[in-house]
């Protein structure tokens, strides 16, 4: 999870530059010292655990872990992305249509992280084959982490090859959001064969230990693919379900898992795993996410797209409030599948030497996702002991569970709402942005008459077109012209804004300076001035 966060935090940064939000252009030198960071902390925390400081190592360790985002961060402010855009020639767009300079853009990211990767491994490991086998399983699962941002690049760059298809998806939100969720969709399929693939997995071989885990499975129904063996060079103890649905789901049980526990404490293990699937953990974390996202979302369109730093500050919060409550769910999700286990299989003695076990000394730490393994014991203690208990904490977490997806329901319903009553005009803004001008005028002849300025643009676009089948940009260009000839501004504001739907950049100061402008003859007069020199460098005839 760690480095999903790094990932979506870098993704977050680079979203920033591309808004310009910049402290200034200091071109690409700070990136050659921000490339010995890692190391250089890494070395410092080595002195400090020598000297028998190991509260000032472990600190020092964790500002190594947060080098990447943090020094992505440094060179984004440093003007890093409009450096790759003078380069390239490109826009740079990470929530748009992706193109190729965006992985140069994000480039320095992925190098600070396998810096800081290979830095933490010289920092933990002593021996030259476990400081490789540390850094070969931490690569492993970086890039694991990149997998699905790379496939959604992918498709993405495939749909977006083609001018209609992604001129319907940009304008017309209600395919912009059946994209989305077919993307998220199709991501969730291919999970589990993305991670078997770039993870060193195998099947676990027939012999006991795989009878005791089908046999587990078979007393809970619990269906799956596969049972596999994830090599991780004894680096980590861990197991793990992936997949939505049982023809594609895969269960992953760690190397170091297997060599540590017995056979009754890796069925309880696998028990536990189970219970995350048999009490929808996944859907109901889903639906909060839908709640909090989706919810962002029309907090931002209520505000208004004018406002970036009200709807940016939103955005901020959104993201925070959810980071809290995942974790909090998170925690009580763990405890219930814990209660699923001591269910199935009746053995709370298991699992807690389990817990042990895995939890080693640090039993009495707690992380983001998980209670401290003595928080754990304790609660398993309790419910096994006291009756009534399990019943009380089950019904408190359903009350969650069913007040999430309440309100996700509310809020794709709003969503949906939203899409709907804005395709038609969404779909003549499309066609407009195609030059598909007949078919434009003609759905705008349906809208609403509170649509008038669609109208009317839409009807202006028709006039264009006459017997022609297409009106190029230079068409545009030439009746703009006309238009500022005659002193008409509405219709020069409107070819601009048929313009800029083309794709044009070039017609947009037009915009600025006609609408609504204080002094009308003034206007006229730069935008004359503005197109002049437009025709003269684009060679254009009047």
């Amino acid at each position: 999870m760690g480095y999903l966060l790094h990932i979506f935090l870098a993704l977050g940064i680079q979203a920033l530059g591309e808004a310009d939000l910049i402290l200034g252009r200091a071109g690409a030198w700070p990136l050659i010292p921000l490339l010995f960071v890692p190391h250089a902390l890494g070395a410092v925390a080595r002195r400090a655990a020598l000297a028998g400081r190991f509260s000032r190592a472990a600190l020092i360790g964790r500002f190594v872990q947060l080098a990447p985002p943090a020094s992505f961060l440094v060179i984004v402010l440093c003007g890093w992305v409009q450096d790759v855009r003078r380069w390239t020639g490109s826009e740079l767009s990470v929530f748009g249509w992706p193109e190729p300079a965006v992985l140069l853009s994000l480039a320095p990211f992925i190098v600070f992280q396998l810096l800081a990767i290979d830095a933490l491994a010289r920092l933990q490991e002593d021996r030259p084959v476990h400081r490789r086998r540390a850094r070969a399983f931490q690569a492993r699962m970086f890039l694991a982490s990149l997998l699905p941002i790379a496939v959604y690049l992918a498709l993405a760059s495939a749909v977006g090859a083609s001018d209609v298809t992604r001129v319907y998806v940009e304008r017309v939100a209600l395919f912009n959001a059946a994209f989305v969720t077919g993307l998220f969709v199709l991501l969730a399929l291919l999970l589990p064969t993305l991670l078997r693939n770039a993870w060193e997995t195998a099947p676990i071989p027939p012999g006991p230990e795989r009878e005791l885990l089908r046999s587990v499975a078979r007393l809970a129904r619990f269906e799956a693919r596969e049972l596999l063996v994830w090599h991780t060079g004894n680096s980590m103890a861990n197991a793990a379900i992936v997949g939505l649905v049982p023809r594609s789901r895969v269960v992953l049980f760690s190397d170091s898992l297997l060599a540590l526990l017995d056979q009754r404490e890796l069925a309880a293990v696998f028990a536990h795993e189970i219970g995350h699937a048999v009490r929808h953990h996944v859907g109901i974390f889903l639906a909060w996410a839908l709640v909090f996202f989706m919810g962002g979302d029309l907090v931002v369109s209520a505000i208004g797209p004018e406002d970036d730093w009200g709807a940016g500050g939103s955005m901020l919060l959104v993201f925070g409030l959810w980071y809290l409550s995942f974790g909090w769910l998170s925690r009580r999700f763990e405890l219930e599948a814990d209660l699923y286990s001591l269910e199935l299989l009746g053995d709370p003695a298991a699992m807690i030497s389990a817990l042990e076990r895995v939890g080693g000394r640090l039993r009495d730490i707690a992380g983001w996702r998980h209670f401290s393994t003595s928080v754990r014991i304790a609660f398993i203690e309790r419910a096994w002991a006291e009756h009534g208990f399990i019943p009380r904490f089950r019904r408190r977490l359903r009350r969650w569970a069913l007040l999430g997806v309440g309100l996700a329901i509310v809020v794709l319903g709003l969503q949906a709402r939203g899409l709907l009553a804005s395709l038609d005009e969404d779909l003549v803004i499309a066609d407009l942005s195609l030059g598909r001008y007949a078919a434009a005028a003609e759905r705008a002849g349906r809208l609403a008459d509170d649509d008038e300025g669609l109208v009317g643009l839409a009807a202006r676009a028709r006039s264009l077109q006459g017997d022609e089948d297409i009106v190029t940009t230079a068409d545009l260009w030439r009746a703009l012209g006309g238009a500022l000839r005659r002193s008409d501004v509405p219709g020069a504001l409107a070819y601009a804004q048929l313009g800029l739907l083309r794709g044009e950049p070039a017609f947009e100061p037009f915009l600025d300076l006609l609408d609504e402008p204080e002094d009308r003859a003034a206007a006229l007069a730069a935008a004359r001035v503005v197109y002049g020199g437009g025709t003269r460098s684009a060679g254009t005839l009047d």
